[in-house]
């Protein structure tokens, strides 16, 4: 992204030895941070008392690309795809990047279960705007969203 910095004609940006910036075109701020895996949230969408959808929220945005379904896991049930796009539940987007995506599952029950997180080496590692990859052998233990249902008489 792009970053607008103003200083005033008074003011010095000086470094820890007390030198002055002489000139403040053409600098580069590097972003060395990891994404983190900051939580997992889970839905059942349809009510039928089973979670369908965990949504996931990263510290930074992320490369939509570099989302594969191969590269994540769940202690219990199975992942069909994973959505960038806007179309979970409380999936948010911006169309080419953000901090949420979602796992769509099939988990029976709404137990809390772990999702896991290691690059496969297949494709490229999930990476922040920077590219900088996710650390591997992640492992997230889920919140459970899903409203209570009846399911037996």
């Amino acid at each position: 992204g792009t970053i607008n910095l103003t200083i005033d004609a008074d003011d010095v940006i000086e470094d820890a030895a007390g030198n002055d910036v002489s000139n403040l075109s053409g600098f580069v701020i590097d972003d060395g941070q990891l994404p983190v895996f900051l939580s997992a949230i889970q839905f059942d969408t349809n009510g039928d008392g089973n979670i369908d959808e965990i949504v996931i929220e990263m510290s930074e945005d992320f490369d939509n690309a570099s989302l594969d379904e191969n590269d994540f896991g769940l202690s219990a049930g199975t992942i069909s795809s994973v959505s960038d796009d806007g179309a979970g539940t409380d999936n948010t987007t911006d169309g080419t990047s953000d901090e949420f995506f979602t796992l769509e599952v099939a988990v029976t029950g709404t137990a809390p279960v772990t999702v896991d997180y290691t690059s496969d080496g297949m494709s490229v590692a999930l990476e922040d705007l920077n590219g900088n990859a996710a650390a591997d052998n992640a492992a997230i233990v889920s919140d459970d969203q899903a409203l209570p249902v009846i399911t037996t008489v």
